[in-house]
């Protein structure tokens, strides 16, 4: 539901104003300007109410309350909405999130009192007189502190005398009232006084090692305060693990609300901020390269100078923050936005990212190149920076902060673009804000910004809720991963292929030297093949202060693959660059000749199905991996199609291959020449139409051994009946005949009709095509290019006769029945579906969607093969199209392509799964409905009208509510399911699947175990055993034969036959009352069965209670008699159940009624 819905529904909810949400600003600003007012009552009002009820006194003045004019003050707040803000709903949910995240002003008094105790304690520290070598860990030991930093390479110089600080202060978001809670950090920043420095502590990590060690000697001074600090545990960034910081837990109830975290810089005035330029050389050779030093090759570390730089220019920028924000409230607000939407997609890691920090210096940037101003709203400014970001490019023109000229060491931007790749220069002119940001980072931020934008610009999705409160996890984000977690062989990729003034630079941070390695060479191999890659924000380590630090190098790089050139199967050199194309390639590069008569190096990869061309990239990146780094596809993981294998193998070919038999047969049913009354329209209603059959039907070479032809009849019988023959899965089609006033008036001449229209069809493809058929009363079974078709006929007035009731008087009425719901899906809202999502436009519909701009499928051929993956996930969990419809399930997966917010449409079925499951446990169904705009037929108008009716009418629709262009107000295909119960159901399964993901998706065990299929058996009471030899779509292929082509060209197969769904069929028909059945559809061994509460009740001795029940000596109430239920299981499924498996006391023991069969 769009920002505005509740604001186009008008029905049921008023504004502050008392105007109904339905007007638009202008309507209700011009309204109220004609009737300005003040919201009171008369004295002469007052005297009228005298002598009522008071019920109804209240009732009136409530009524008049809500309609008199507005005051001065309401009418400001509108005009403000109207301006300011994307609608009027949009500005309420901002205020209501912004009021949520907020620290309460009770848990703020509680941190401050203590935050005084701290800073008290801090700076009553006395100076140690012991003096240690930086090398030297042994006075650590008697702490039961490890020193958090590596202290590789060992040999440092200098020493450690700890100085109690000279200063301590809150920095941060807290100190500039930009925290976002619940769960709040402070930080603090604990200043050490000048002498603790020496001459020479800025090389080669002696700073980064005295301040490691500083923070031990806090801990320990800190530990004779219990009543103080509860614990403590070391942080880091991965992505700059050269700066350890202590995280402590405050003692105290507020604790839960906040937690605090220590920084420790140098006092102003410790270093020369000119030591630290990106062009000057702070690390050396012989410490860390062990080579000797040679000044007039002095690489510059930029990197690493930074890392100082950066504690060195805090309090500067503090400053300028405080200054430039105070009092300009909505610009806090703004910035609070943007934090958020970054929070939300996992954007905002303290280094390497865009935190929180550095967006509240960009904001302040825009403010000051006037982009902003101080009377924008929160909205405007998060619009103004998306805006920003998406036309900037920090990677070739940087922005600076500084608007000092006069010193002169300052380095130009020339110079910062010199040795970093991405720029923003802090106010003090010295500093690179973004030095350890990678230019695939920003990319994606920028990418992040374009989609917000898009995503505001759409009136027709709920902005607020895409941007602010779903989650972006790398994982659904992405198409495609690759994943390092193993670290020797990262740091060894580190040491082997990076240069030595690279190594230098980074000095021991090993993330950094990585991902330039890989990424660098994946982006090059990959080429246009993809549109976005970045790695995702390693997490926070946090360890115990007496644990060792280990050192944790990981990498999980993504990509978005680019669908108009992923499937390209050839990279081909250009004429300039042959010679490193060869290079690049190796021995994979071949010299080719092309149609066009050109001969230059090629590269050719796999792709003969659409699914080994999505997975192109996997084979490129194998190969690269292989070749220049030697790793093996053991030695990471490649995310993109592990789950493909449970479902049919080239789901999208083998579908098109029944679609191409189809196209042939709907031709010759419209040639046919010898009919009564020509054939108009040819429907294919199955899902394979819409490449949505998890085991699509293949052509089918029979053994004659399983059956034999019955008589003279075409159509073929169990010959042996201790076997099943093989599942085949028949193709249903609708036809209809031109319009005719012959046809009857009742249901019985139609189906007369129909049946002698069988025969005549059948008759005729025979005699003109030669196509074997067998005409039956309600249908045609016909092979076709080894494809079993099922057609029937369909007559449109049957739909009203099957509705037409004849009351006691005589009255004729019209309303749905199951029947006629069934013919009506059969025959109108089928053939619709399947236009819409395949693309198939027929003469019927041909008015309808001659004018659609492209069709589902044809836009992303992922939907296929996601909606066979979402179906096959459903049923693994024993939920089966009596609970929830194959078309309901399309749908909701259609929705993930159609308004695919806050992500771009996935190109691989996989994520889209995941999407799925996201979808399914965060949506409120009670108050959400989904309107799919399929081929954009659907207006604003036409949306916001459904969704006011979905608001207005909400108790008498279904749980679930789907709306399309041709199904605006019923939602024929969630009408009869899910229920409520098991929407619930499949609510909870998808949430423990999403927890499931979310802890092993970095790990091989997600995959490797199959652990998402496997269904838990514990929730139900009874499990009942069938043989798998009367199973047969336990094995959907069976084995084809190329010997018997005559007696399969020349008969019908038995299709369809699945005994398990007949015994399932006929519980559910005779015992729906007592209990819930479920069942895997796709070759299922098990029948589960939930008892109804209500069925586990007594009640009383009448007759229509007394089937399935049995009389209660002591209650002398009838109560559930399970026993013969399950009983009568057996005896119906005799010779297909073996077993039978019944819940008592938690745990599940076979039922006694087997023993005679068991022994």
């Amino acid at each position: 539901m769009s920002d505005g819905e509740e604001g186009d529904a008008g029905v049921g909810y008023e504004s502050d104003t008392g105007f109904s949400s339905n007007a638009s600003s202008d309507e209700v600003v011009e309204e109220l300007e004609r009737n300005p007012g003040k919201r009171q009552h008369s004295s002469d009002e007052e005297d009228e109410l005298g002598g009522r009820s008071e019920k109804k006194v209240r009732k009136e003045s409530m009524y008049k309350k809500l309609h008199k004019p507005p005051t001065a003050e309401e009418l400001n707040h509108l005009r403000e909405t109207q301006n300011l803000f994307h609608s009027n709903l949009f500005r309420m949910q901002i205020e209501e999130m912004l009021k949520e995240i907020q620290m309460k002003e009770k848990t703020k008094v509680q941190f401050e009192t203590w935050f005084g105790k701290f800073c008290k304690t801090l700076l009553s520290l006395k100076d140690s007189n012991m003096k240690y070598n930086l090398g030297d860990e042994e006075w650590l030991k008697q702490y039961k502190i490890r020193v958090p930093i590596s202290q590789t390479p060992h040999s440092t110089n200098g020493t450690f005398q700890f100085k109690k600080p000279c200063q301590v202060s809150l920095i941060g978001s807290y100190a500039i009232n930009l925290v976002v809670g619940p769960k709040i950090v402070a930080d603090v920043l604990v200043e050490v006084p000048e002498s603790f420095f020496q001459k020479e502590d800025f090389l080669n990590c002696r700073y980064h090692r005295k301040r490691a060690l500083y923070l031990c000697e806090l801990v320990h001074s800190l530990q004779a305060y219990p009543n103080l600090v509860e614990n403590f545990s070391f942080v880091n960034e991965e992505i700059d693990n050269l700066k350890p910081k202590l995280e402590i837990i405050p003692f105290g109830k507020f604790k839960k609300y906040i937690s605090v975290v220590l920084h420790v810089c140098p006092e102003r005035g410790s270093f020369k901020l000119n030591r630290f330029l990106p062009s000057k050389s702070n690390v050396r050779k012989r410490w860390l390269l062990k080579e000797p030093d040679n000044e007039k090759e002095m690489w510059p570390t930029p990197f690493y100078n930074s890392t100082v730089a950066a504690d060195l220019i805090i309090h500067d920028n503090m400053l300028f923050l405080k200054e430039t924000l105070l009092m300009h409230n909505n610009i806090k607000d703004g910035i609070l936005l943007l934090k958020i939407w970054l929070h939300q997609r996992e954007l905002d890691s303290s280094v390497g990212g865009f935190n929180g920090f550095l967006i509240a210096l960009l904001v302040c940037y825009l403010l000051q190149i006037k982009k902003i101003n101080v009377l924008m709203s929160s909205y405007q400014v998060f619009r103004v920076a998306c805006n920003y970001l998406i036309g900037c490019d920090w990677t070739k023109n940087g922005i600076t902060l500084c608007k000092t000229t006069d010193d002169a060491n300052i380095p130009t931007m020339t110079q910062f673009h010199a040795h970093h790749k991405v720029v923003f220069v802090d106010a003090t002119g010295y500093h690179n804000l973004c030095y350890a940001m990678s230019p695939f980072m920003f990319k994606r931020i920028q990418h992040e910004a374009k989609l917000a934008l898009d995503c505001l610009n759409n009136q027709n999705v709920n902005s607020f809720q895409a941007l602010f409160i779903a989650k972006v996890p790398f994982y659904h984000h992405f198409d495609h991963m690759v994943i390092f977690n193993n670290v020797e062989l990262l740091e060894n990729i580190a040491d082997s292929y990076s240069s030595k003034e690279t190594q230098l630079n980074y000095c021991t941070v090993t993330s950094h030297m990585v991902q330039e390695s890989i990424m660098n060479l994946l982006v090059k191999g990959l080429g246009n093949r993809i549109k976005l890659m970045c790695f995702m924000l390693p997490r926070t380590n946090r360890w115990k202060i007496d644990k060792k630090y280990k050192r944790s190098v990981t990498l999980t790089i993504g990509f978005n693959l680019d669908s108009n050139n992923y499937f390209s199967i050839i990279d081909k050199a250009l004429e300039t660059e042959t010679e490193t194309f060869r290079e690049f390639w190796g021995e994979k590069s071949e010299l080719r000749r092309f149609q066009d008569g050109t001969i230059t190096e090629a590269v050719v990869w796999k792709g003969r199905t659409l699914a080994e061309k999505r997975l192109i990239c996997k084979e490129i990146i194998t190969y690269l991996l292989k070749n220049k780094f030697g790793l093996e596809l053991r030695d990471y993981q490649y995310v993109a199609s592990q789950l493909d294998s449970q479902i049919g193998k080239d789901v999208e070919e083998a579908s098109l291959l029944v679609i191409e038999a189809f196209d042939q047969l709907m031709k010759q049913l419209r040639d046919l020449n010898d009919l009564p009354l020509e054939v108009v329209n040819v429907h294919g209603i199955s899902p394979v139409f819409r490449y949505t059959d998890v085991f699509p039907p293949v052509p089918q070479k029979q053994r004659p051994m399983f059956q034999k032809r019955n008589g003279s009849s075409r159509s073929l019988i169990i010959e042996d009946l201790n076997s099943c023959p093989p599942w085949i899965s028949p193709i249903n089609v609708t036809i209809k005949m031109a319009a005719s006033s012959k046809w009857p008036d009742d249901l019985e001449g139609i189906r007369r009709i129909r049946a002698a229209f069988n025969i005549k069809i059948a008759q005729s493809l025979s005699s003109q095509y030669g196509i074997i058929s067998e005409p039956l009363q309600d249908r045609i079974e016909l092979i076709k290019n080894g494809f079993v078709f099922r057609i029937r006929i369909v007559y449109p007035n049957e739909i009203a006769l099957l509705k037409r009731t004849v009351d006691p008087n005589g009255m004729v009425m019209y309303k749905d029945t199951e029947k006629s719901m069934r013919k009506e899906k059969e025959s109108v809202d089928l053939p619709k579906l399947s236009s819409a999502l395949h693309g198939y436009a027929d003469l019927i519909w041909v008015d309808y969607y001659l004018f659609a701009m492209s069709r589902l499928y044809q836009e992303h051929n992922s939907f296929g093969s996601a909606c066979c993956l979402v179906k096959r996930w459903i049923s693994s969990h024993l939920l089966d199209s009596s609970h929830i419809s194959e078309e309901c399930i399309e749908l909701l997966v259609a929705s993930l392509y159609l308004r695919p917010q806050p992500h771009e449409p996935p190109c691989q079925p996989q994520v889209a799964f995941f999407r799925f499951l996201y979808l399914m446990a965060t949506t409120n169904w009670n108050t959400e409905c989904i309107v799919l705009n399929l081929n954009g037929e659907l207006s604003r108008e036409d949306i916001s009208e459904i969704e006011s009716m979905f608001n207005t009418k909400r108790q008498n629709l279904p749980p679930l509510f789907i709306a399309t262009p041709n199904d605006r107000k019923k939602s024929v295909f969630t009408k009869n399911s899910p229920t409520p119960l098991i929407l619930l159901r499949l609510i909870e399964l998808c949430a423990n699947a999403l927890r499931i993901i979310e802890d092993r998706i970095y790990t091989t065990n997600l995959f490797d175990e199959k652990i998402l299929f496997r269904p838990c058996l514990d929730s139900y009471d009874v499990i009942i055993t069938v043989d798998d030899a009367f199973n047969p779509r336990k094995k959907i292929r069976p084995p084809q034969n190329q010997d018997h082509l005559s007696e399969y060209r020349q008969n019908i197969p038995i299709s369809g036959f699945d005994p398990v769904a007949l015994y399932l069929q006929e519980l559910r028909d005779n015992y729906e009352e007592f209990a819930l059945f479920f069942r895997d559809t796709y070759g299922g061994s098990v029948i589960a069965l939930v008892w109804k509460p209500n069925a586990l009740e007594g009640c009383e001795f009448k007759l229509p209670n007394m089937p399935g029940r049995i009389v209660n000596g002591k209650s002398k109430q009838l109560e559930l008699n399970r026993n013969a239920i399950l009983g009568d299981f057996w005896h119906l499924g005799k010779g297909l159940v073996k077993g039978m498996e019944v819940k008592m006391n938690g745990t599940f023991q076979k039922h006694c009624i087997f023993k005679e069969n068991i022994e």
